[in-house]
């Protein structure tokens, strides 16, 4: 029978702090890294870590006693000062694109051209050019163009989409309440709502869908509807 092979993860292998002043090496995101050159060791074992430091900085064995530890402290700090940066840059880069959200939000919820996010970046860029000309670089980065909002949308009605789709499966009964209107262009309009009590008791009512109604008459018909897999189908 073949022994079973041994994982390196499961040999609960430690760091030695002393690996540092001898190697240049640290534990960096839970892998030993070269503060050298900043490249992971892949197994957090001595001979690996003195194998990556002989091979490739073999020429920093000059620095010894106080220098050496100058040297290994001046590395530490660079390499802290990089990853703070990149989680800078993470951050703004998200708070970025939750503003272009919340903008899109309120184009859609104004039924505002999706065009006008351009016209919103300019008032906006207009504003930090008065208030806080420093800032101007960070608020330059939300995207607000036209194609940015349009996807933007498509995104937060898909989400709405699935959240619904989600609720209906869960109703044990429901029932549909349906009006006619017309629109700014007489075109007649078939709005469908869904009312219904899930398992646990919630109500649950919300607008479904908001159908066409073609012709010049009302020849359009609301069949029963279907409820399938949750979903409240319309024709």
């Amino acid at each position: 029978m073949l022994a079973k092979r041994r994982k390196v993860d499961d040999e609960c292998r430690s760091f030695n702090e002393e690996w540092m002043e001898k190697y240049f090496s640290i534990l960096h995101f839970g892998k030993p890294t070269c503060l050298i050159c900043n490249q992971s060791v892949a197994v957090n074992k001595e001979f690996n870590i003195k194998h990556h430091y002989e091979t490739k900085h073999s020429k920093f064995s000059e620095y010894r006693g106080q220098t050496r530890k100058d040297k290994i402290n001046r590395l530490k700090l660079c390499l802290e000062n990089q990853c703070s940066i990149f989680q800078k840059q993470n951050t703004e880069s998200e708070k970025n694109t939750q503003a272009s959200y919340e903008v899109a939000k309120l184009i859609a919820k104004n039924m505002k051209p999706f065009t006008d996010g351009d016209f919103v970046k300019d008032c906006l860029m207009a504003v930090v050019e008065v208030v806080c000309p420093e800032k101007k670089k960070l608020f330059s980065n939300v995207s607000l163009s036209a194609t940015t909002v349009t996807r933007r949308i498509e995104e937060m009605s898909e989400d709405v989409k699935t959240r619904q789709q989600d609720c209906l499966k869960n109703l044990q009964h429901f029932s549909i309440a349906i009006d006619k209107s017309t629109d700014t262009t007489d075109t007649a309009q078939l709005a469908v709502f869904v009312r219904g009590v899930s398992s646990n008791f919630d109500i649950f009512e919300d607008f479904v869908e908001l159908v066409l109604m073609k012709g010049s008459s009302y020849e359009g018909h609301y069949n029963r509807s279907r409820y399938s897999e949750g979903t409240v189908a319309v024709y």
